[in-house]
Formats: structure tokens, C-alpha cells, sequence
């Protein structure tokens, strides 16, 4: 099949409604994270044109930078282990340097078991406490009804590990091909996210706001005609996710590994590693990843990346940037 592509000189990005930057190393050092973005608004550089060029990769800069605007929001947090749960003597810290620079907070939260929950719990309870109206992103059932039933205050965000989009970048470029069917391009550009029923138990929970990927087939919903708003995350996806970590397994004696973990020395904070796919083909589709711990990870190329800012402009989405993989 031979992939048709049609390349975007310039991308306008004036219907994004906001940028938020991902802050990766919460065990490092939040304040010179902040002081960056400061300091990048303290520039008083000339104002950059609103089109985000196609080059060698996207303009980050000419993109954040758009209208002069720093990113007012920060992502702090994990998505994907439950043994990456902050402290919370970190979030108070976190809390406490977003107070000073002046930024709005989204917490991340993963999947969890019940010990975790209390984890996660102990830090709705802070925020509710010191920073009530803040987002939460919910990537686990229980923890969207905690915050329905006892943390009112809180705004709950369905994650993106929730919206079951189909997400092989080996597979879902060739639905773009010119001889693919239209009706299975429409099946993979949707997910649970395209059903009425489903979307009315998301407005139940008080959720509006849900979290994406942007897929190599792309998206084809309409989120401002189904009620909700969108954030897209850039430049990574993830593909696949688990509890039985290849990372937390690592210095485990032979007839121990690959369960489940209770506790987890973090050995993805030092490493990840790129995967290749032994039977890679010429076909526009993603044979290489990378994997940091339990989660394995593409890039969006250039012009899937212009694409995406095309489609958050349209759909007036957040755009949620990710310095580097997420852990």
C-alpha cells in the first residue's frame, strides 16, 4: 500500500485554548523547571508569528511562545505506576512553587490497587485542601468516584489511559492509504469516547475535560459537539501500558521475576531504551519505540506533530507538551 501524505507548510495555532508543559522529574529540581519558563517570558523576545513551521521538527518555541503567552499550567504527577505516586511532602512543594510563579496545577494519578488509592487519596486531600479547583487526571476508575463522592472541589479529567483508542502505530497509518475502506478509518479514528452512553457516564462523574494521544490515523470526534474539552499531549504517545515492569524486574533473582511488584527500587528514573521491531517494513507505519519503565512510547514525526496542532486548533484543545518521556 503506498501511504498518501500531504504535507503542511504552516500550522495555525490560534484556537489552541492553552498550553500546559509536563514537568518529568518530580524527584529533581521543580524550582529551576519554573525559573526556565520565567525566564523564557522574561525574554522580551520579538513576537513570534503564530504558524508553526515544518523543518526539521516543530517550532516548540514559536509554539509556546504564541501571543507572548508562558504556559500558565503545569502536569505534575504519573500517569502509568503506581509506585511513581508522589510524596505528599512533594506536592506541598510543588504547590508551593506554582503559588510563587503564578501557574494553575493538574495532577496525574495512574492506575492503582487499593494500598494505592490511599496514596492517591492522602494527596486529593492536600490539594483539595491548598489548592481547591485543580485538575485531577483520573487514569483509574476508583480514583474518579473518590473524587466524585468526597473531593467536590477538585476538577476530575478522564486520562488518556481511559479513552480506548486503538494506538499500534505499526498498523493504524495503513487506514490513511488511498485503497483502505472509509469505514475503518471512521472505527479507528473513534473510541469508547464516541458513545453517547458512554460520554453521559463521564458527565455523571462531573468530567469535562478528557486527555489524548494524537493517533497516526487520527482523531475523528468532535469534541466540542459531544460537550467536551480536549488536551493533547506532544510529542510522545504511549502505545501500551501494564503493571508487570521489564524495569522494576530487573535485580530481581531469576525465579521472581515478571510478577507483579510491591515495592519498586525506580530504576526507569536512570534509563530507557529504544525497541525495534524485528520485522520492520517501508510502509508508513512506527517499528521503532522507546520504553520507560512499565510504558512503552512513539514519537510523532513531523508530519503527524503538524497534524496534531492542525486538529488541537480546530478543536480548540490544551495543548500538554512533554520536555521528554514521561516517568
Amino acid at each position: 500500500m503506498n501511504q498518501i501524505q500531504h504535507p503542511e507548510k504552516t500550522t495555525e495555532c490560534q484556537g489552541i485554548s492553552e498550553i500546559a508543559v509536563y514537568f518529568p522529574r518530580w524527584p529533581g529540581d521543580f524550582q529551576g523547571f519554573l525559573q526556565c519558563w520565567r525566564n523564557f517570558n522574561e525574554k522580551s523576545i520579538e513576537k513570534l508569528s503564530s504558524n508553526v513551521k515544518v523543518g526539521n521538527g516543530i517550532n516548540y518555541d514559536s509554539l509556546l511562545s504564541m501571543n507572548g503567552i508562558t504556559p500558565p499550567r503545569i502536569y505534575f504527577g504519573n500517569e502509568f505506576c503506581e509506585h511513581c505516586i508522589p510524596h505528599v511532602r512533594m506536592l506541598k512543594n510543588v504547590l508551593a512553587a506554582i503559588k510563587e510563579f503564578g501557574f494553575s496545577l493538574t495532577l496525574l494519578t495512574p492506575p492503582c490497587n487499593d494500598k494505592k488509592l490511599g496514596e492517591v487519596e492522602k494527596l486529593l486531600k492536600l490539594l483539595e485542601e491548598l489548592a481547591p479547583g485543580s485538575e485531577v487526571v483520573g487514569n483509574d476508575w476508583g480514583v474518579l468516584e473518590m473524587i466524585k463522592c468526597r473531593y467536590s472541589k477538585l476538577k476530575p479529567v478522564f486520562g488518556r489511559l481511559m479513552n480506548r483508542f486503538l494506538r499500534d502505530p505499526r498498523i493504524t497509518p495503513r487506514y490513511l492509504c488511498h485503497d483502505a475502506p472509509l469505514e475503518g478509518l471512521k472505527v479507528v479514528q473513534g473510541s469508547s469516547l464516541s458513545i453517547p452512553a458512554f460520554q453521559h457516564i463521564l458527565k455523571m462523574y462531573g468530567i469535562e475535560r478528557v486527555e489524548l494521544d494524537y493517533l497516526y490515523q487520527g482523531i475523528g470526534i468532535d469534541f466540542p459537539a459531544i460537550g467536551f474539552l480536549p488536551s493533547v499531549y506532544l510529542p510522545f504517545g504511549f502505545v501500551a501500558t501494564g503493571r508487570i515492569c521489564m524495569f522494576g524486574n530487573l535485580n530481581k533473582p531469576p525465579e521472581s521475576k515478571f510478577g507483579i511488584n510491591d515495592t519498586c527500587d525506580k530504576p526507569c528514573w536512570e534509563m530507557e531504551v529504544m525497541l525495534e521491531d524485528a520485522n520492520k517494513q517501508n510502509d508508513g507505519g512506527v517499528y521503532t519505540y522507546l520504553q520507560r519503565g512499565n510504558t512503552i512510547f512513539y514519537t510523532l514525526n513531523e508530519l503527524i506533530l503538524s497534524k496534531a496542532i492542525t486538529w488541537a486548533n480546530k478543536q480548540q484543545a490544551r495543548i500538554v507538551y512533554q520536555p521528554e518521556l514521561p516517568f
